[in-house]
């Protein structure tokens, strides 16, 4: 019995991992890559998981199981650092503009805004996410990606979708977040048990007619779109950013992150397959 458990959790582990080999495959990484990756995030993981008194070479050697001299070598030429908040940030922009009655029409639709000065409507909006950026570098980035436009009317929301194709850095860095997001959500469920579990909804059909499918493509980005533009509705009537809560409220309650991702993937089969 041990090793028919043992055998099932290295099978789960290793479906766990193909997709980051398929990744290495075909990004022309090999093996050493892999491990030294591996080492980086058993480490920061380790680290994550022990207390900051705790958090010696002996201890993170002895909790991963790497040697000493490795865990000192990483120690001394730690990785780049993680992913970046901005991308984030710019989420949350694109959320509060869409949500908020003060920045919308009377259809509830983005309305434009003016975004010249400090005082400008763009400006303002951009403050009430967060005071620690200057609203100029948001817009620099929502132009970059195309998801606005001055006009003579001020400036348009184009898209609320975050996709920038050529962004490929920040396009695996939210691949990564999503991962880590998802598989916490699995675990919490699986393991911790709790009353009301994390959102977790699979939906697949595997005899969709080809002919059918540039039409499904477009109509799961316009049902996703709105469902998610619901949730980003709702959540911004509780969000402290942009609903101010009574001074009593806010200093007893502690800030919670919530999130939701959402994905379709329409594939033909594999004709090597």
């Amino acid at each position: 019995m041990a090793s028919d458990s043992t055998d099932k959790s290295q099978r789960a582990l290793i479906n766990l991992i193909k997709p980051i080999a398929r990744f290495a495959l075909e990004r022309g990484m090999k093996h050493q890559d892999l491990l030294v990756a591996l080492k980086h995030a058993l480490i920061e993981s380790a680290r994550e998981k022990l207390a900051a008194d705790e958090q010696t070479t002996s201890r993170i050697s002895v909790l991963t199981g790497l040697h000493r001299y490795d865990v000192k070598k990483i120690e001394d030429t730690p990785a780049q650092s993680g992913p970046s908040d901005a991308r984030s940030l710019i989420a949350r922009v694109l959320s509060h503009w869409s949500t908020q009655r003060a920045y919308c029409d009377a259809r509830g639709k983005p309305r434009p805004l003016s975004c010249d000065g400090k005082e400008s409507e763009f400006a303002h909006m951009v403050s009430e996410v967060s005071q620690a950026i200057n609203p100029y570098t948001i817009l620099f980035d929502l132009e970059r990606l195309h998801l606005v436009e001055r006009t003579e009317r001020g400036l348009v929301l184009k898209s609320k979708l975050l996709v920038d194709r050529e962004d490929v850095q920040g396009g695996l860095e939210l691949l990564a977040a999503d991962s880590a997001d998802l598989h916490q959500a699995i675990y919490e469920n699986l393991f911790q048990k709790a009353e009301l579990p994390n959102l977790h909804i699979r939906t697949e059909f595997d005899n969709i007619p080809e002919s059918a499918l540039p039409k499904l493509r477009i109509w799961l980005l316009k049902v996703g779109t709105r469902f998610h533009e619901r949730v980003q509705r709702y959540l911004s009537t509780l969000d402290r950013d942009s609903h101010k809560q009574s001074g009593q409220e806010a200093k007893h309650s502690q800030a919670a992150r919530v999130s939701l991702s959402s994905f379709s993937l329409v594939q033909l089969p594999n004709p090597t397959q």
